[in-house]
């Protein structure tokens, strides 16, 4: 690998592989044929085994330490299948059980003019107050909520009481509706309706 008069002295990797005794025969010859004669290189050698020895007693003792096992791990053991089924049905319950919505009681006015529409916040769980005043209908009554193009986002009954008529409508998104009041086929009246 290497001789006296290619180079003055060994490289520190071929010093620790000496160390180790991971040389060939072929390579350790001349290693050891220089360590005869180079006091530099003796040295080099001495802090070479102080460093491998050093390693080797370090593993040694790694090996005899017990392995720390975190806190949580002792409470927490299941086979990985395991966890697996738990994390799923923890994502399940995040995922489809309903959460609580805002709730808003809106009052609706018929608008004839350039009246201003209730205003209600976007997807709360909103109750519909409608104005029956002048109307003089029987029969169940229903409602169809239009986006302002006039696609038809929420279908629902509403119930009569006196001259109101209160129907629930959930989760609208940000924008400007019309509630539309029927009495089974006959549009009764039109509120409009701005949520934000």
């Amino acid at each position: 690998m290497m001789s006296k008069t290619q180079l003055p002295h060994i490289s520190e990797d071929v010093l620790e592989l000496y160390a180790m005794g991971r040389l060939s025969d072929s390579e350790l010859e001349p290693v050891e044929e220089h360590l005869l004669v180079c006091h530099a290189c003796q040295d080099a050698l001495q802090e070479t085994d102080d460093f491998v020895r050093a390693i080797r007693v370090a593993a040694r003792e790694l090996e005899s330490q017990p392995i720390a096992v975190p806190w949580w791990r002792k409470w927490f053991t299941m086979p990985a299948p395991m966890l697996g089924v738990a994390a799923c049905a923890l994502l399940a319950l995040l995922v489809f059980i309903p959460r609580d919505r805002p709730v808003a009681s809106v009052d609706l006015q018929t608008m004839r003019g350039p009246e201003t529409p209730a205003i209600a916040p976007k997807d709360a769980s909103l109750t519909l107050n409608l104005s029956l005043s002048g109307l003089e209908t029987e029969g169940p009554l229903r409602i169809e909520v239009a986006d302002a193009v006039g696609n038809i986002v929420r279908k629902t009954e509403a119930t009569r009481s006196g001259e109101k008529a209160t129907a629930k409508a959930e989760g609208l998104k940000s924008g400007i509706y019309w509630v539309r009041l029927y009495a089974g086929t006959e549009l009764l009246r039109e509120y409009g309706l701005t949520v934000r």
